[in-house]
């Protein structure tokens, strides 16, 4: 046999299999695999263990790595810890959601690694070991976000970036058990909503929009209840007669087209003739009409980028002035917590006084997480939604 000798440790070539044995007893050229005995205190030596090395310098630092003393979980740094832990795709918040079968967003990552940078551990410390984080400090998190004037949703998204890292320290065993997390209290923003007459007065005021996009985007989102990720990723070739095909959003973090909604779900949301009237005038608009395929042509399309549809926060932008324009100040707007989102309130509500079923204004908007098809469509709800959707 052959041995190499080292203070702690022997380590010892055996063949790998019998056939190997074989060949090794005829004095022919064998594999093998290399095993160790370790060295006990009293002199003594342990039974042989495999290393599951064929090479030497692979068993040596396989032994050495043995011989290492146990990193102290009880010392890890947050800071270490997170290091990595919400990058996109392959850190350990987007694995453990995928694998667990849940739906993750490149955005969803992003904004948790800005909290985490930006927050947890500008407030923890990234020095902290995760195991000195206790209810108390989960408390100074929130109160010192309290005392910079973050509101209790920015707190709470906070609150929970840190419960995620604690949660999956505790299944590593680096904690015992995640401590209370104290969160803001308030809750959400409640969403506002103009009333019929606002939404109808406002958007016939040509002069209040800076474009037509802006003001085409605020219409169908109020007629339709679509997201305005949705409206962005909405190409020609997802718009038909009757309906329009919503199953991709814009996502301008990672600035790119993504094949999903924000349900997860693919969604067919009939249209009025006023609302095909509205896209088709806007395709026909395009610079890009000639140049791009339809599944490339944006119906809310950007000025100088083919590539890209128009600047979603310039829609919102969009909305304020045409607000402000027909005199509803900042401070009102704020107060009465009116967003581009709040279209998406607006259409509910339009549907649901209009006697629309429940279900249906459900799979229309795209609060069900089922799949969004025409079946929760009957023939009378197809005329009663395009006549809501025209009869303001």
């Amino acid at each position: 046999m052959s041995h190499v000798n080292l203070p702690r440790y022997s380590l010892t070539r055996r063949p790998r299999n019998a056939q190997e044995q074989q060949k090794k007893n005829r004095g022919e050229s064998w594999t093998g695999t290399w095993y160790v005995r370790w060295k006990r205190s009293d002199g003594s030596w342990t039974p042989l263990k495999s290393t599951g090395c064929a090479k030497k310098k692979d068993a040596i630092d396989w032994c050495s790595a043995q011989m290492k003393p146990p990193v102290d979980s009880s010392r890890i740094t947050l800071g270490k810890y997170a290091d990595g832990f919400f990058d996109w795709p392959d850190g350990r918040y987007a694995t453990d959601r995928r694998a667990g079968g849940h739906r993750v967003s490149h955005r969803s990552a992003q904004s948790h690694r800005t909290d985490c940078r930006n927050h947890v551990l500008r407030i923890l410390g990234a020095g902290t070991p995760i195991a000195d984080i206790t209810r108390q400090e989960t408390r100074r998190l929130r109160d010192t976000l309290f005392g910079e004037g973050k509101a209790a949703t920015t707190i709470n998204h906070v609150i929970n970036t840190l419960s995620v890292l604690l949660q999956a320290a505790e299944e590593d065993e680096i904690i015992q058990a995640v401590p209370r997390l104290y969160r803001a209290g308030g809750g959400t923003k409640k969403r506002g909503s103009l009333t019929r007459e606002e939404a109808r007065d406002l958007l016939a005021t040509d002069g209040a929009w800076r474009n037509d996009r802006e003001r085409i985007a605020s219409e169908i989102a109020a007629r339709t209840g679509l997201r305005r990720s949705e409206l962005l990723g909405l190409t020609a070739d997802r718009c038909h007669r009757d309906y329009i095909d919503v199953s991709r959003v814009w996502e301008p973090v990672s600035w790119e087209l993504k094949e999903t909604t924000k349900g997860g779900e693919a969604r067919i949301v009939p249209i009025s003739r006023r609302i095909r009237s509205l896209i088709v005038y806007l395709l026909r608009s395009s610079p890009y009409r000639w140049n791009l395929p339809p599944s490339q042509q944006y119906v809310f399309y950007h000025d100088t980028n083919p590539r890209a549809p128009y600047d979603g926060r310039e829609l919102t932008r969009g909305l304020y002035h045409a607000l402000e324009h027909v005199g509803m100040s900042e401070e009102q707007r704020q107060a009465a917590g009116i967003t581009f989102h709040s279209w998406r309130h607006f259409a509910n509500s339009q549907m649901i006084e209009a006697g629309i079923p429940e279900a249906t204004v459900r799979a229309l908007i795209g609060h069900q997480s089922q799949a969004m098809t025409m079946n929760y469509y009957h023939a009378q709800d197809l005329a009663r939604i395009a006549a809501v959707q025209d009869d303001w």
